[in-house]
């Protein structure tokens, strides 16, 4: 039976796996996660891919003028989609409507406040969303879901240095993923009142801050937090539970660099996988933190794996995103041109995909609670939100198609 997973702090059980004369009608999550979901050992037994079929693509009011390019996005309590606006005017509100999902991008405007590079990722936390302020961004963007998704800012000029990409809850606490900033950025979501830890520096060059983070990953492991760097010889981890933030740095890590990763997921066994978005011409794998750190002061037992993923090195497929699909799979987001990864993340063999979206750009991949794999646009030539319905997978030969997932 697949381990528990725990995310954001919480615990709640939405759906629980049910099997009926061979089709799996609805899929056990935990906050975007796989839990226990076993049912005469079913789904302790799904086979690779062995096909993949078809795709949607979900357009309501969207337009490609001004352009809604997202980065990330998270699911709510109140079950609606909502995508980080990375240069967009608009906040994107997907919610399910009588089974079909509809898009609103025009109903929460905060044009008002996004300047720079706007917001790079989000996470809920009290029925509130929290969108990550990128570089050249003062404001922290809240989006209140439970007050008619009323918009208010948490203003940070009073930070040096500001750039956080990505955002992970923790009971009542939003931690911010320090990219260009010298400072972890932690918010309290009970009163909106943030603080901020300094960076340790990086071992080989003393002075200079540890960030370069490009979003984090939450481990049920150890209850730590595994940052993902970008262009990075190293990487961060935090104890949410102490503020303590260790730098690793090593002969592995080393080939992390000039990689770029964005974003990262755990596989059901617990280990992190990151996104590769280098460009072509560069050797590239998805490297892999086999976590088996007990604690922060533990993390010499964790090894980094940069040897079992190659990706060929002339691809122009970067990935942004990567999340992990209702089989186990991992889905790679894919940014740039018509195809994707999905990977088997024991035995690493990889599934490439080519879905039928022409020119649309798509980033930041999460798992709704029906289990379809939902990506946000990431072009202003986008006007549409990729979403991977539940009949794309045929496993153990039992076709999933009959859309009794939700």
């Amino acid at each position: 039976m697949p381990k528990n997973i725990q995310l954001n702090g919480t615990s709640t059980l939405d759906i629980v796996a049910t099997q009926k004369d061979g089709i799996v009608t609805k899929r056990g999550f935990l906050n975007n996660n796989i839990i226990s979901t076993d049912v005469d050992g079913y789904l302790s037994k799904y086979s690779p891919i062995a096909s993949i079929k078809t795709s949607n693509l979900v357009a309501s009011n969207l337009t490609p003028t001004p352009g809604y390019p997202t980065q990330g996005a998270c699911e709510a309590s109140n079950g609606s989609i909502y995508f980080s606006p990375r240069q967009a005017g608009f906040v994107i509100k997907m919610t399910l409507t009588d089974g079909d999902w509809v898009c609103d991008g025009t109903s929460i405007d905060v044009s008002t406040y996004n300047r720079g590079g706007g917001w790079w990722g989000c996470t809920e936390a009290n029925k509130k969303i929290y969108f990550s302020p990128s570089i050249e961004t003062s404001n922290l963007l809240v989006v209140d879901t439970a007050n008619s998704d009323a918009v208010s800012i948490i203003d940070l000029n009073s930070i040096s240095t500001r750039g956080w990409i990505g955002a992970i809850t923790i009971n009542n606490l939003v931690y911010f993923m320090p990219s260009n900033s010298d400072v972890l950025l932690i918010v309290d979501s009970i009163n909106d009142t943030f603080t901020t830890v300094p960076l340790p520096g990086v071992p080989s060059s003393p002075g200079t801050p540890a960030n370069g983070c490009h979003g984090g990953v939450y481990s049920s492991i150890n209850g730590l937090i595994y940052g993902i760097p970008s262009a990075k010889g190293y990487y961060i981890v935090i104890d949410p539970s102490t503020n303590v933030i260790k730098v690793v740095e090593n002969s592995k890590t080393a080939l992390l660099q000039p990689l770029t990763h964005w974003g990262g997921c755990e596989s059901s066994n617990g280990d992190i996988f990151m996104a590769d978005r280098t460009a072509g011409g560069t050797s590239k794998f998805i490297p892999i933190i086999n976590v088996n750190a007990k604690d922060i002061n533990d993390l010499d037992k964790d090894t980094l794996d940069t040897t079992s993923v190659p990706l060929d090195k002339d691809a122009t497929f970067p990935y942004e995103g990567c999340c992990m699909m209702p089989n186990g799979m991992i889905y790679f987001g894919n940014q740039i041109g018509d195809g994707t990864l999905i990977l088997n993340p024991t035995t690493k063999e990889q599934y490439n995909w080519t879905p039928s979206i022409g020119n649309d750009k798509f980033s930041g991949p999460i798992v709704s609670r029906t289990g379809q794999v939902v990506v946000g646009p990431n072009r202003n030539s986008t006007s549409n939100v990729f979403v991977i319905d539940s009949d794309v997978i045929i496993l153990n030969s039992i076709s999933t198609s009959k859309n009794n997932v939700y």
